[in-house]
């Protein structure tokens, strides 16, 4: 029986897949960031929700709070100033295989690859509740009244049909769930899609922040709560050189804290975005086994995924880190939205995070302060490609060649946490 308790304030992506079975004897991989098929049998149903909640429950969930003096943390900004996901890369150097890697991008991104003007992908990931878009990634915020619940495991010797919780690298910790959220692309917290169904939550008062990953029922009924990898991150204090370990994955494939990345509405509003953005990549378009620094993980496995799609040049690691070039021009003209996303890929670029078929990801405007919509903001899926008229080759890879790391060379090894 899961057990209600109270704590202090507290507060990816879609791909084909071989059965996660045949991949968890093929390696110590755990596979929580892919997105898993339809054919997954999904738990019963949470109850309704209540209906006494007003309409205003969900006002503590509306921005999650970035800036916090009490942690050290710079206005705009999650976590340390030190992180790397904080750090502007406008001046790092360029990886000597960059014009590789972006010519292999815009050769296997292409609808038709003998047509360069046929690349994609620059679509954002963006939850606008208005037009019935897909309700993306949603950033909840808890206080001290939230509840932390305990959930199930989601393990094949609990009886579930696969393991999507995995040793050592995810952990049996209480969840918040505040009242009035809801988990990836869904409208509460049922994961009716059967999908990812992240769990997001942020505590900027504790400076923690929660992540799991296939969350299923966190709420209202308790009992019904079961998940797959679950992890908390304490921002409070500097994130050590290897994050979990290497080796060792999180939420997300990478290893990486996704949250930090993720750009919401209010930060376009305030006009700069002082953080790295997160991007997904299609599965086949990514190296197998390595990964570039600071990740410290990658979920594809050479004798379970096989080769990587053929092209010319050099496919990314797992984890890789780009920026758009200096000289890539951002017209005054564009829409306020697109010149602050622009702007923010030129100082802080972004991260390769997890396999998916769209690139950066944003956060759901559905529990913001402020619309996609806004007169000021008016940022769209296609912007970045179809006004900016951007491409690969206007961006260069700026991981470090010295930092890769290779699930041949370590196993995870961390001590999980197990509060229940």
């Amino acid at each position: 029986m899961n057990i209600l308790y109270r704590a202090s304030r507290v507060f990816f992506a879609s791909a084909t897949v071989l059965s996660l079975s045949t991949l968890a004897v093929l390696a110590d991989v755990p596979l929580a960031p892919v997105l898993q098929g339809d054919s997954i049998p999904q738990a019963a149903p949470a109850p309704a929700p209540d209906d006494s909640v007003s309409s205003d429950s969900a006002g503590d969930l509306r921005d999650y709070l970035r800036g916090n003096a009490q942690h050290g943390w710079q206005e705009g900004q999650l976590g340390k100033p030190t992180e790397f996901w904080n750090q502007k890369i406008d001046d790092a150097p360029v990886n000597s295989t960059s014009a590789e890697v972006t010519r292999y991008l815009g050769y296997v991104s292409r609808g038709d690859k003998a047509d360069p003007s046929t690349e994609f992908f620059a679509q954002f990931d963006m939850g606008k509740s208005d037009q019935g878009e897909p309700y993306s990634h949603n950033v909840l915020t808890a206080d001290s009244e939230t509840p932390l619940y305990e959930f199930t495991p989601r393990l094949a010797s609990l009886g579930f049909p696969h393991n999507d919780f995995f040793t050592p690298h995810c952990d049996r910790i209480r969840m918040p769930v505040p009242v009035g959220g809801r988990i990836q692309n869904e409208l509460d917290y049922r994961c009716t899609s059967n999908s990812d169904c992240h769990l997001y939550v942020v505590n900027s008062e504790s400076g923690k922040i929660y992540e799991q990953w296939r969350a299923f029922n966190p709420g209202p009924d308790p009992s019904s709560y079961n998940g797959g990898c679950a992890n908390i991150w304490d921002l409070s204090v500097e994130q050590e050189p290897d994050l979990r370990g290497l080796s060792c994955s999180s939420a997300n494939a990478a290893g990486i804290p996704y949250i930090p990345l993720l750009v919401t509405p209010g930060e376009i509003k305030a006009g700069v975005i002082k953080h790295s953005l997160a991007f997904t990549m299609p599965n086949a378009w990514v190296q197998r086994d390595v990964y570039a620094r600071p990740a410290t993980h990658n979920p594809l496995r050479s004798p379970g995924w096989g080769p990587t799609e053929a092209g010319p040049g050099t496919p990314m690691m797992y984890g890789a880190r780009f920026r758009l070039r200096a000289d890539f021009v951002i017209n005054p003209a564009w829409p306020a939205g697109l010149k602050v996303i622009a702007q923010a890929l030129k100082d802080y670029g972004m991260i390769h995070i997890d396999g998916g078929p769209r690139m950066i990801i944003t956060s759901n405007d559905a529990l913001s302060a402020h619309s996609w919509n806004d007169p000021d903001i008016q940022l769209n899926p296609f912007d970045l490609t179809g006004i900016g008229g951007a491409t690969w080759s206007d961006f260069e890879l700026v991981s470090d060649a010295a930092q890769v790391g290779s699930m041949n060379d370590a196993s995870c090894s961390r001590t999980p946490i197990n509060e229940f």
